[in-house]
């Protein structure tokens, strides 16, 4: 802000500070102000410098899959490629770009596509960032979800193996809610129910500690399924009443755009 209000600022460097403004409020899962920043720059000015034209198109494919259209997500995505990869590329932001991608897929519940696209992403990722870079974790996070919805739970937690503590730091608010959601299901799947109840009620108070109501809707949903698979009625019951409570004092507050998830 300290930067956009100074007198004399140019096109370019306007640009590249609204483009750090949405990615702050993407990681602070404000989706509403990453697509009201946006709709500032229909296009990208013709002086944006090249490096930061990735970060633009992933932004917009995420305001697009936050609407449900994967399909567009893709669109704006694919236009990555029609950039001189010498002038734009960057590990960092064609991670995003990946994961942005992958997620499409897996919001479509297409695991078996997903799984395909970061998995290179991932070794690619892991060689250029190391394993405990924030993208690698969301890479990783993403393809362990994909192979636990393809039947498989032996590898996603290898693939998750330490790496939680580096997504409730820096991770964007789906990567989190991933990696907590899918160790719990493996975690109940394999007769840890007590891990599975600990994580859920870890990423509920970490909803609450961020004002994030997507995770405390979340974790509240899944404790709801474990304890109605566990067939504990009452207990059930009460997770219903604590998620029914939770989206009423936060439909006032959650984006336009996540309030069609918090409905479903």
């Amino acid at each position: 802000s300290k930067i956009l209000d100074q007198e004399g600022i140019t096109e370019t460097e306007r640009f590249e500070a609204h483009l750090i403004q949405l990615t702050a409020a993407a990681f602070a899962d404000q989706i509403d102000r990453v697509e009201s920043t946006l709709d500032k720059w229909p296009t990208p000015p013709d002086t944006a410098r090249p490096g930061n034209l990735p970060i633009y198109f992933i932004s917009r494919a995420f305001v697009e899959l936050y609407k449900g259209n994967p399909d567009k997500a893709r669109q704006e995505l694919a236009l990555i490629a029609d950039l001189s990869e010498l002038d734009v590329y960057s590990p960092v932001s064609f991670g995003l770009r990946d994961y942005a991608l992958g997620t499409s897929y897996l919001w479509e519940g297409r695991n078996a596509i997903a799984a395909q696209t970061l998995q290179p992403a991932l070794i690619k990722a892991e060689m250029k960032l190391g394993r405990h870079n924030p993208v690698t974790c969301m890479l990783a996070t993403s393809l362990a979800t994909a192979l636990w919805g393809s039947g498989q739970n032996d590898e996603p937690c290898a693939l998750l193996a330490g790496r939680l503590p580096v997504l409730v730091k820096y991770g964007l608010p789906d990567s989190i809610l991933q990696a907590f959601t899918t160790l719990a299901s493996i975690a109940d799947e394999s007769g840890r129910q007590d891990k599975a109840l600990d994580l859920l009620e870890e990423l509920n108070t970490l909803g609450e500690t961020r004002s994030n109501p997507r995770m405390q809707i979340a974790a509240l949903v899944e404790l709801t399924r474990l304890h109605a698979r566990r067939e504990r009625k009452e207990t059930a019951f009460n997770s219903t009443q604590r998620l029914k409570a939770e989206i009423t004092k936060s439909m006032v507050q959650i984006p336009a755009a996540h309030k069609k998830w918090a409905d479903l």
